[in-house]
């Protein structure tokens, strides 16, 4: 059985990723990683840390959601030889949107959590108009349980990401596109395009939360994506 390993957007809990699980069913040996709730949220330690939790683990493909793109990408440079694909969710390898983090940044910890906590700005930033309204609850309440702090830092982490990486991978890749995504531009699939030799881009309906917005959408294509990697050649 393939192991899916999923690292978490920025909130870092990984509860976000609960209906996804759901719909993938038991089909995959699933494993959600958390970042650490305190201390240092650069993308070089998180990926220190994560890789050092997979280490022993055997083939395996890894998902990332948002915040979790570079991760992904340093994961599977630095694991080739176990790491047999990667899944980039409404992500980006290069700062996303400068003017949204350069306000967010700016808050005070606190400031900052509350304004992410809150329903209607969850649905205003990351979800689209049809998304269900427990949907923006959910992420709300999530973010209400996570270190402003570490919030913070890890904003921060994106902000800081000014140079595209150039270390080509070579194992197949899938991109999930959200069609109304307010926080990645559409233009961002280029730094993706030129590192991975070879990228199959998908798009699902919804907003920058696509897997919590449309997780049965998701898991479909995610599936499918691992069915493949594993398939005789006479299946193909």
């Amino acid at each position: 059985m393939m192991r899916l390993i999923l690292l978490p957007a920025f909130d870092g809990t990984g509860s976000m990723f609960n209906a996804l699980v759901k719909e993938l069913g038991n089909a995959f040996e699933t494993t959600v990683i958390s970042y650490p709730g305190s201390g240092p949220q650069d993308y070089s330690t998180l990926t220190d840390g994560i890789r050092k939790q997979i280490h022993e683990t055997a083939d395996y493909v890894v998902l990332g959601e948002s915040f979790a793109g570079p991760i992904v990408y340093q994961v599977a440079v630095r694991d080739a030889e176990k790491c047999k694909g990667a899944i980039f969710v409404a992500t980006y390898l290069t700062n996303p949107n400068p003017l949204v983090l350069k306000i967010l940044t700016a808050m005070p910890p606190l400031l900052l959590s509350f304004f992410l906590s809150r329903p209607s700005m969850v649905r205003a930033l990351s979800l689209s108009r049809e998304a269900d309204d427990a949907v923006a609850k959910a992420i709300a309440k999530n973010f209400r349980s996570v270190n402003p702090n570490a919030i913070r830092q890890r904003l921060m982490a994106i902000a800081n990401l000014d140079t595209a990486p150039t270390q080509e991978l070579t194992i197949p890749c899938l991109c999930i596109q959200a069609t109304k995504d307010k926080l990645v531009p559409e233009h961002k699939l280029i730094d993706l395009k030129r590192v991975c030799r070879s990228l199959d881009v998908r798009q699902v309906a919804g907003g920058h939360f696509i897997l919590q917005e449309a997780p049965g959408d998701a898991a479909e294509l995610v599936r499918a994506f691992c069915q493949n990697l594993t398939a005789k050649p006479e299946d193909l």
